[in-house]
Order: C-alpha cells, then structure tokens, then sequence
C-alpha cells in the first residue's frame, strides 16, 4: 500500500471541503503525528489549518521531507506558489529520489513562469522514474501523453488517487515535440492488461501497454 507519510498531489490540487467530522488536533510533541493529522485536515479541504500543524511538525524536525512536501503542496494550492517551491525545494534537497515532490515541483515553477526551472525539475523526476521502473517494473500502462505538463500532471494525480503503483510522469520527444507522457507501472504482462482494462472500463480511457526503456 502507498504510504501516508505525505499526501498524494490528487488531494492536494482537487481537495474540496466535505461534511465528515473534524479530527481532533493533537497537542503532541511527535512530528509524524502532527504530520498525519495535517494529512487528515487536509483530506477534509481545512487548509490553513493543515498548514499549521505541517509547520508545528516542521517545527519539532525541520528536517522532515514528508511534512515539507505535504506543506509547500498546500501552499501552491493556496496560490502562495513562490512559498511552495521553497519548501518543495528543501524537500527534494533533504531527500533527493523523492519523484512525488520533485514533479509537483516542476508544476510550481511552471505555474510560476519559470519554464526552464520546470524543466529541468521533471527531467530529474523523469529519471527518477526511470530508475524505478527499470528495477521494479518491466512493463508500464501508458495513459496519454499531453502537450501541457500541468494537463499531464492533473491526469497522473487523479489516477494515482485510485490505482496501485501511483501514475508516473515523464518527458518524451516524438517528432520534435515536446509530450509529457503518463503511465501506470506493471510487475508483468498480466498485471498490465488487468490494469489497462480497468482503465478503459473506470476511466473511459484508452492506454496502451510498453516495455519499459
């Protein structure tokens, strides 16, 4: 299962307000329990104060890449983007295979107009990916593949909210364009047609399975 040491990109850029009842804050001196309830007020859309248990937490262990991750990802969705490529910056320098953080942060800059910075931010979570397959997964689901980066990126967050591995970003050329192509890494060619089936009957999709290169 996916852990819930910090928040996939789905809740953070899609999260709207619901009506389940609100966790009790803890008064707690644990920064992965503060972490976890700031997870939990986030889920429910309570933003601000997500943010403020992430930054007690950030308190108690500045070095803590989760809480830094699932704060700079409340602040871009708040549209303090500058602030959230601040920490997603120290999250990726604290623990630099972190793919999850290093393609949200390739979004911040671009929504920030600095498309060279986005670049080379999802070149890194590119390669990122790449690794990862190539050790753990010989084939992939590929989803689409998208001209806008913040389009992919949409796409792989809602996926990844609802399929095992999450969806993977990476950058292709093909014809001299630029695409941002997503896809669902699979353990073997049955778990690949499974997965693309499910894709085609869940999302009304129509993916196509690789070999991972």
């Amino acid at each position: 299962m996916k852990s819930a040491s910090f928040l996939l990109l789905t809740v953070v850029l899609f999260v709207s307000g619901c009506s389940q009842p609100s966790p009790e804050i803890p008064e707690s001196d644990d920064p992965q329990e503060l972490n976890e309830a700031g997870l939990e007020l986030l889920r429910q859309g309570r933003l601000d104060e997500a943010a403020s248990t992430f930054r007690k937490a950030l308190d108690l262990r500045p070095e803590y890449p989760e809480a830094l991750y699932n704060l700079g990802a409340v602040l871009v969705k708040r549209g303090r983007v500058e602030e959230g490529i601040e920490a997603l910056e120290k999250a990726v320098q604290l623990k630099p295979d972190f793919r999850e953080a290093m393609t949200l942060l390739a979004m911040a800059h671009k929504l920030n107009g600095d498309n060279a910075k986005a670049e080379a931010a999802l070149a890194r979570a590119t390669s990122l990916n790449r690794e990862a397959e190539a050790q753990d997964f010989p084939f992939a689901v590929q989803v689409a593949a998208e001209e806008d980066l913040a389009v992919a990126v949409a796409l792989a967050n809602r996926l990844s909210g609802r399929y095992e591995p999450e969806a993977r970003i990476s950058r292709v050329e093909i014809n001299g364009k630029r695409l941002y192509r997503v896809r669902i890494a699979a353990e073997s060619r049955a778990t690949a047609e499974a997965t693309a089936e499910r894709l085609r009957g869940e999302e009304q999709l129509e993916p196509w399975i690789v070999r991972v290169d």
